[in-house]
């Protein structure tokens, strides 16, 4: 069986490089031999790394052409894919794949949460996996070393936080135009991606600490995960949903999150000062400050709905006089504050039409908030912006 054999030399343009290590460790005499006596240094070396000397010359030179930078990060000098296709063939030749300069292969191990992918899955298991879960894509090189430190890290993590977070592994060699369009210029790159965005990153190889930091940011804390099933609940059971919201918030009196969903919960129990009082405290900083924004705008519509003389008086007046454009409009206002979107979007739209000066001014502002509250990418809110662009233009 072949000895484990691992280079952790670093060789500079001067031929200085620390021991090489294997069955016998590498006489100093023969590592600082100068470059002007290259062949001859191999010729020495070859015994003690067990491989052949035409293939350690391939490898001697290509490592003559690597650098590193202060983050451990190997950086190639152009040579890359000749200097991947001859030291595979040399590590095949001799069985030493998983035991030259470190290098070993990753682990194929079916766990869900971790892929090995390419150009052509990266869409899915990264941009669309990404709008549901945090998404870390390791950047990664078979013959680099901090790879071999950082792989087996974030490979014990994903596990350990059982699918809070997806990894997925990119081999640079293997995908190299999909490296490119990233920018990676290093390895390892990590990138980590929510919402179909890359929204950090960092080069080599990070301590399990620092690692652990980097993926707490991303994925959503015990409380957030909670907030989140809140959230669905409010649709279905606002009183339930406030109760354990006021729980919540006697452990996170501060809590921004809290605050939003509250406003929201009381909003649909018709407790609209309450409401107010609580989005209010919502800054832009939080997960739900679209919810929150949401409460305020509803409010809004709520005033206006009362100045017109509410919903009933509405329909009343579009039912007596239906080309009249004004009532169509109040009567799109009290719906959008009742909270039925789609009618008060018809009901704008009609009043644009029936009256073109109303069209680019009131009503257009008006269905822009809606279109905010439905959601800016909804299909609610791309049918009608699609009617309104063909009323006004």
């Amino acid at each position: 069986m072949d000895p484990v054999i691992k280079c952790d030399s670093r060789f500079d343009t001067r031929g200085k490089a620390k021991t090489w290590i294997g069955r016998n460790y590498v006489p100093q005499s023969v590592v600082t031999r100068p470059l002007s006596d290259l062949d001859e240094k191999i010729r020495l070396l070859a015994p003690f790394l067990f491989c052949s000397a035409k293939h350690l010359n391939v490898i001697w030179h290509a490592l003559l052409e690597v650098s590193y930078d202060s983050e451990g990060c190997m950086r190639t000098r152009g040579r890359e894919h000749f200097f991947l296709n001859e030291l595979s063939a040399a590590c095949k030749k001799r069985h030493l794949a998983s035991n030259i300069i470190g290098l070993g292969p990753m682990s194929n191990e079916n766990v869900p949460w971790i892929q090995e992918i390419g150009e052509r899955e990266f869409g899915q298991a990264v941009i669309e996996q990404s709008r549901r879960v945090p998404v870390l894509v390791d950047f990664m090189a078979q013959w680099c070393g901090p790879c071999r430190q950082l792989g087996p890290m974030l490979e014990r993590l994903a596990r350990e936080y059982g699918g809070r977070f997806l990894l997925v592994k990119v081999d640079i060699d293997q995908n190299p135009y999909l490296a490119m369009s990233f920018g990676v210029e290093v390895v390892p790159t990590v990138m980590a991606f929510k919402d179909g965005h890359v929204v950090g990153r960092f080069h080599g190889a990070l301590s399990e600490q620092e690692l652990r930091q980097f993926i707490d940011m991303l994925v959503p804390s015990a409380l957030q995960q909670e907030l989140a099933k809140l959230n669905e609940l409010i649709l279905e059971d606002a009183a339930e949903a406030l109760k354990q919201l006021d729980r919540l918030r006697q452990t996170y009196p501060n809590d921004e999150d809290i605050a939003a969903l509250r406003a929201v919960a009381l909003a649909e129990l018709g407790r609209w000062s309450e409401a107010l009082d609580e989005a209010r405290r919502v800054t832009e900083g939080s997960d739900y400050y679209r919810q929150a924004a949401n409460v305020l705008a509803r409010a809004e519509f709520r005033e206006l709905a009362e100045r017109v003389g509410g919903l009933a008086a509405c329909q009343a007046r579009v039912q007596s006089n239906p080309g009249d454009a004004e009532a169509h409009y109040h009567l799109g206002l009290c719906q959008a504050a009742a909270g039925r979107f789609a009618e008060a979007l018809e009901s704008l739209l009609r009043a644009g039409e029936l009256n073109p000066a109303l069209a680019g001014g009131s009503v257009r502002e008006m269905m822009v908030r809606i279109f905010n509250l439905v959601g800016p990418d909804s299909e609610l809110a791309n049918t009608y912006r699609s009617r309104l662009a063909a009323l006004l233009y």
